[in-house]
């Protein structure tokens, strides 16, 4: 049955909910109808029997009036989940002992709610074996596309990989939400950074911040404790779970039943954890469980793979001591810079005087100090435009564009910094030197760039 709206079936709606007032009675599954206001309009005999109300009676009674306490939170949230969408809404209910498939069709007069239809289908142990099955088989199509786009590096970055694991989840099985969590164990926090949802009503959870404290409140939730214990954390009936009362409100407005949180462990360390929502009671299952297992392990992998990989690229392109470009980039950027022919450019070289006999007076660490200050002066000087090399030992570089004409000229200047030999030079006042010679350096240079055409 699709959703039943005033402008398809061209009819007025009192009309229409005497249509199916006439053909519910004849039917021996429970039906039920609610206005907009969620008041009971109609029940069959099955529905009164289902949930132990009188035949007669119970018009215009709301569920807090004619069911138990806990019963009718449960049915009341769910059925104002369903208002919120506008199209059917199928749950997995155990009503009076017994299981039910719970379908939800709102009832629109135009842009009005009008009402709620509700149709429960008992299930057999052969029905509730197949849906089992499907619901694995729809988890295992989610962790079979996450390892493709692994394998396949789609994810450029893991805020990619983390985004598209959401996105799979929703796409591919019943959870209505998905979320990654990035674990702050400085701040002791965990914040929201990526979600996907399957219905626009949902909220967005991006941002919030969830403390990790145990004596807090929220810190009892199952996204805390999993960040705590380092384990996998299910919440089946999140309704009567006492660490999730905070969010007890919450999850009854939207129809959320079901949670489950997952860390994803990088090097020992609980860096994310993924959290995936449902709106059936008892979802997740330990079959799923594993399966969510498995993706956030793989998940962890991929990370710590484009992690490693993005170190190797950067140890092979710049200097471990200074950060600077290294020898190997430099060329490739120079031979860039003189082939396109769209820019002048100025190559200034720094050899820092006498470099190694203070190294060996004072040792390595002031060695390394020394290059490390010039290196950060040098960048600092030529801006976001230009780029500062250090080819080898004690031998920094710099390149600059000067735009405005289509020639090509580099010219070489050698830039010495004297300092006296005869106390211990602090680094600040060799930086200072070299900025007042490197801006006059640059200066000479530049001039002449534009002056030749010719290197």
């Amino acid at each position: 049955m699709r959703m039943l709206t005033n402008s398809d079936a061209r009819v007025p709606m009192n009309r229409l909910l005497r249509a199916l007032v006439r053909g519910a009675e004849r039917l021996p599954f429970p039906i039920l109808i609610k206005d907009g206001s969620l008041r009971w309009r109609y029940a069959n005999e099955a529905a009164c029997e289902l949930f132990g109300v009188s035949l007669a009676g119970y018009r215009h009674q709301t569920d807090a009036e004619l069911l138990d306490s806990g019963l009718a939170k449960q049915i009341h949230g769910d059925d104002h989940a369903a208002l919120s969408l506008r199209e059917t809404a199928e749950t997995r209910e155990v009503l009076g002992g017994r299981s039910f498939r719970l379908f939800r069709y709102p009832l629109r007069d135009g842009d009005e709610v009008a009402g709620l239809v509700s149709i429960a289908l008992e299930l057999t142990e052969l029905e509730e074996a197949r849906l089992a099955f499907e619901r694995q088989r729809d988890f295992y199509m989610a962790l079979s596309e996450v390892n493709q786009v692994v394998i396949r590096d789609e994810s450029r970055t893991p805020a990619d990989l983390y985004d598209s694991v959401c996105r799979v989840i929703v796409q591919h099985t019943a959870a209505i939400m998905a979320v990654i969590a990035k674990v702050d164990h400085e701040q002791q926090q965990a914040i929201f950074v990526h979600q996907r949802e399957k219905f626009a009503h949902l909220p967005t959870l991006r941002g919030l911040q969830l403390p990790l404290d145990a004596t807090h409140p929220q810190g009892q939730g199952a996204t805390a404790r999993a960040v705590r214990e380092g384990r996998i954390i299910v919440v089946n009936d999140i309704q009567n779970a006492p660490g999730m009362a905070p969010w007890h409100a919450l999850h009854s407005e939207y129809g959320v039943r079901s949670s489950i949180a997952v860390p994803i462990t990088l090097k020992g360390n609980h860096e994310f954890v993924l959290i995936v929502y449902a709106a059936e009671q008892d979802f997740f299952t330990p079959d799923l469980v594993h399966l969510l297992r498995d993706m956030a392990d793989d998940v962890g992998f991929s990370v710590l793979h484009q992690r490693q990989a993005a170190r190797l690229k950067h140890l092979a392109l710049y200097d471990s001591l200074t950060g600077l470009p290294n020898r190997l980039q430099f060329f490739e950027r120079t031979a860039a810079l003189v082939n396109g022919g769209k820019s002048i450019c100025a190559l200034l070289i720094l050899d820092i005087d006498d470099f190694k006999f203070y190294n060996d007076l004072f040792g390595n660490e002031a060695g390394d100090s020394l290059l490390i200050m010039v290196g950060d002066g040098l960048q600092a000087l030529c801006g976001d435009s230009d780029g500062t090399c250090r080819l080898r030992w004690g031998f920094p570089v710099a390149t600059r564009f000067i735009r405005g004409t289509a020639a090509t000229s580099i010219r070489w200047c050698v830039v010495p910094v004297w300092h006296c030999r005869r106390s211990r030079p602090r680094a600040a006042t060799i930086c200072e030197a070299i900025t007042r010679r490197w801006r006059r350096a640059w200066t000479d240079a530049a001039r002449c760039a534009r002056r030749s055409n010719v290197p």
